[in-house]
């Protein structure tokens, strides 16, 4: 009776051993199961959000703006000019804006840099103008008035005209208002780090440097061989930047090999600060902490009237450089021509 007893204990453990042992594996399996149908579920969310995003950003629908890597192809630009076969010296930048004398400025610019270079130095030179306007219609007798007048340059490919649709640009409106600046002042500065932006991605493979100026400036009388000089003069010391004038944006000089670095950089800050303060940022994250000036400015500022509306609404002002090379007694910026470079705050 006692082994009877014992054989039925034996039993019953035996059994509750098997049990506990089939309910840990089934857990186990369940567990599994669970982890990978959730690892499987994410994945098809992040492949659905992904392809959700690529055909939102197809569609032209607003995207987050530092994730906006599609913006940056440039789709759908238009360019009036042909493209040189051979690889040029130097592309000028030139970003013009609808206000008053716009356009007249930029005829008197490009009429100047015409007049101020020879033939052979023409075929070096290629002048990128950009129509930075939405008013296609404004756009559109701009083209006509460079067509008339600089008809053979621009067959020649030494003037090329691009224009963006207004679609590729990130957000302008309801911005950050950083340093306290109207929201007017935060589109015009904001949308104007984005012009140059897609200036430097077009421009980027049109020749072996590339230098950015305004719709209303004059070249000094020989400006194309001291450009090249002073690039022979400072090829021997890394650089990133050469500068040809004191103000704003006017007369930086890259390597165009650059020139997409630079231009992803203003998209990703270009609604946090103005461009010529960016710049000084991106100079110091590729290690260079000095302006390297040439002796004297290569350019000359005339516009009165400002591409901000804000600015212009109260009335003409000019800049001028002083230390522009065709004013008498003009001054030298440095003696050394570098100068540290001094972050604003």
């Amino acid at each position: 009776m006692a082994r009877l007893i014992l054989l039925q204990r034996l039993i019953a453990v035996g059994i509750l051993f098997a049990v506990c042992s089939y309910l840990v594996l089934v857990k186990t399996f369940y567990r599994d199961v669970l982890n990978n149908g959730a690892q499987k579920a994410y994945s098809s969310d992040l492949n659905g959000d992904l392809q959700i995003e690529k055909n939102q950003t197809r569609r032209g629908q607003s995207q987050p703006t530092h994730s906006q890597l599609e913006i940056v192809e440039l789709r759908n630009v238009s360019v009036y000019g042909n493209h040189r076969q051979k690889k040029g010296f130097l592309t000028i930048g030139i970003p013009s804006v609808k206000r008053p004398m716009g356009a007249v400025y930029l005829l008197q610019t490009i009429t100047y840099i015409i007049n101020r270079t020879s033939p052979s130095e023409q075929e070096n030179i290629v002048l990128l103008v950009f129509l930075a306007n939405f008013d296609t219609k404004y756009n559109e007798n701009v083209l006509k008035i460079l067509s008339a007048k600089f008809d053979d340059y621009i067959k020649s490919g030494f003037i090329l005209v691009l224009q963006v649709p207004e679609n590729n640009y990130p957000p302008l409106e309801n911005l950050k208002r950083n340093y306290n600046d109207s929201p007017e002042k935060v589109k015009w500065r904001s949308k104007q780090n984005v012009d140059y932006a897609f200036m430097f991605l077009y421009g980027k493979n049109i020749s072996e440097y590339y230098i950015q100026i305004e719709d209303d400036v004059i070249p000094a009388l020989g400006f194309f061989k001291d450009i090249r000089d002073f690039i022979l003069a400072n090829d021997k010391e890394p650089w990133v930047c050469l500068e040809f004038s004191v103000l704003g944006f006017i007369g930086k000089l890259f390597k165009s090999k650059d020139l997409e670095k630079l231009a992803r950089f203003l998209l990703l800050f270009y609604d946090e600060q103005p461009c010529d303060w960016l710049i000084l940022h991106f100079l110091m994250s590729m290690t260079q902490k000095e302006h390297i000036y040439h002796k004297q400015s290569l350019f000359q500022h005339l516009g009165e009237w400002s591409s901000s509306e804000e600015k212009s609404r109260k009335g003409p002002k000019i800049f001028l450089d002083i230390y522009f090379k065709d004013v008498k007694n003009n001054q030298t910026i440095s003696t050394k021509g570098k100068v540290k470079i001094k972050i604003p705050r």
